[in-house]
C-alpha cells in the first residue's frame, strides 16, 4: 500500500527540536525531544529509526525557525526533510489557534480541577486515573467544539 509509511514530523523550538511520529492512521506512535546541541544524537536517533522503519518519511515546515546550515546536516545524514506547503500550515495553524490557547491554559485548568476533586468529602481515585478522565473530559469538549462547528 502505498500511504503505508511513518512520518517523523521534525519542528524546530528555541531549545531543540520536537519529533513526533505518526502511523498511517495519524495515530502518535512515539516522539521525541532533541536540545540545540544534541543534534548529533538526533540524527543518529533518526537514522536508527529509518533502519527500523521501511519508509521513514521526514517532513517539516521550511516556515519554522531552522537554525542555519540545519537542512544541510539533515541532508549530510541522509535524512532530506519533505517541505510541508507554508501557506496550508500557517492557514491551519490559524484555525487552531483557538484550541492552542485552550491548551495553553491547560495545566491551570487541571490546577482548578484538582483542587475541586480535593474540595469534595470522599477518597480520590489513583493519580492515573484522575489524568486519563480529566484528558478525557477536555479531549471531549474540543471535539465536542469541532462537531458543532462542522454542522
Amino acid at each position: 500500500m502505498a500511504s503505508d509509511y511513518v512520518v517523523a514530523a521534525v519542528c524546530p523550538t528555541t531549545t531543540g527540536f520536537k519529533i513526533a511520529f505518526t502511523d498511517p492512521y495519524d495515530s502518535l506512535l512515539d516522539w521525541a525531544h532533541f536540545d540545540n546541541k544534541e543534534i548529533c544524537q538526533m540524527m543518529r536517533y533518526l537514522t536508527e529509526q529509518k533502519k527500523g522503519c521501511n519508509d521513514l518519511r521526514i517532513v517539516g515546515c521550511p516556515d519554522d525557525q531552522w537554525p542555519l546550515g540545519m537542512v544541510k546536516i539533515f541532508e549530510g545524514y541522509g535524512h532530506g526533510p519533505r517541505w510541508l506547503e507554508p501557506a496550508l500550515v500557517r492557514q491551519v495553524v490559524r484555525h487552531m489557534a483557538e484550541w492552542n490557547t485552550r491548551r495553553k491554559y491547560h495545566q491551570a485548568r487541571t490546577l482548578g480541577h484538582l483542587y475541586r476533586l480535593d474540595d469534595k468529602d470522599y477518597i480520590l481515585p489513583d493519580p492515573h486515573i484522575i489524568a486519563r478522565r480529566w484528558e478525557r473530559k477536555v479531549a471531549q469538549e474540543i471535539v465536542s467544539e469541532c462537531e458543532w462547528h462542522d454542522r
